[in-house]
């Protein structure tokens, strides 16, 4: 009896081990992309709803920083232009969600897929009230924004 009960302790304690570390690998794997985002990136294509938007009119910083868990630049409609990020690496395409601090709470603001390529950050977002997007594109009415940018270089 002393033997059975001894297996079924440890076997649990094994997946409990093997469960916790696969949640620490999905958040290491979430910290590593937030790394690849690291830095400063500059905008150079802006798409909404199937148009080309010309800079003049682009309603967000020219440059966005991420570090440390939040973006810098996209509008957040409230106090600044900073967001708190979340990262889903493990999704295919990687997804995010943006929060904006109104006042002293988080409030959802978007969520959307990109994509890194070298120096080139595809962003593709859609607001609350849409599905997260499946691909690269804004067309007409779908509500998303697509955005092209460049990392900045030191």
């Amino acid at each position: 009896m002393l033997g059975t009960n001894w297996k079924i302790l440890a076997l649990s304690f094994v997946l409990v081990v093997f469960a916790c570390g696969s949640m620490l690998c999905a958040e290491d794997d979430a910290a590593v992309e937030m790394g690849g985002l690291r830095g400063s990136w500059r905008v150079v294509s802006v798409r909404i709803d199937g148009k080309m938007i010309p800079s003049e009119d682009w309603e967000m910083e020219e440059v966005w920083g991420f570090a440390d868990g939040k973006v810098t630049g996209l509008p957040a409609g409230w106090r600044d232009t900073e967001s708190v990020l979340k990262i889903f690496a493990d999704k295919t395409p990687k997804q995010f969600q943006r929060f904006a601090q109104p006042y002293d709470e988080l409030l959802w603001f978007g969520k959307g897929i990109y994509s890194v390529s070298g120096d080139k950050l595809t962003w593709c977002e859609v607001f609350p009230d849409g599905p997260v997007p499946r691909s690269f594109d804004a067309n007409k009415q779908d509500g998303r924004t697509l955005i092209i940018l460049q990392r900045v270089k030191k």
